[in-house]
């Protein structure tokens, strides 16, 4: 609340060096976005985090359902608590597969935003080179052929 107050007097005296280091030191300072490569690799890395979580769980459903099938007969309630457990796994791995999903339509977008820019920057070349081309040939042309716009 003391900065909110100082910032608030700072700008009602209109001071604006102190303002501008004010908002900096309160809001920080914009982060600039990594390059893609690195953006898609930690993406990646993400991914094989989140399968590594999934397996786990599929492991720990097995183990539930193992439980319950074992505790039927003898303790219903041991059963009952298994199943529960089951199910909420079930939920986390669903959760996850909605994550891992996420990660990778990212992924996609991120390489063909890539592609398309590296196809613009080629366009954009081959552009300038026509219009260097054409340049060249108009001064080549007799001063009678030149037609003026």
């Amino acid at each position: 609340e003391l900065s909110l107050k100082f910032l608030t007097t700072c700008l009602q005296n209109k001071s604006p060096t102190v303002t501008m280091s004010m908002i900096n030191r309160l809001f920080g300072k914009a982060q600039q976005a990594p390059p893609p490569s690195e953006s898609i690799k930690r993406l990646r890395e993400t991914l094989e985090m989140l399968e590594k979580r999934e397996k786990y769980l599929e492991k720990k459903v097995d183990t539930e359902l193992d439980t319950a099938k074992k505790n039927v007969g003898k303790n219903k309630r041991a059963a009952l608590m298994a199943l529960r457990r089951k199910k909420i796994y079930e939920g986390q791995m669903e959760k996850l597969g909605g994550a891992r999903m996420t990660i990778e339509t990212q992924i996609i977008a991120i390489e063909n935003a890539t592609t398309n820019f590296a196809a613009l920057e080629a366009m954009r070349e081959g552009a300038r080179a026509m219009k260097n081309i054409s340049h060249k040939m108009y001064d080549l042309m007799p001063f009678s052929e030149r037609t003026f716009l």
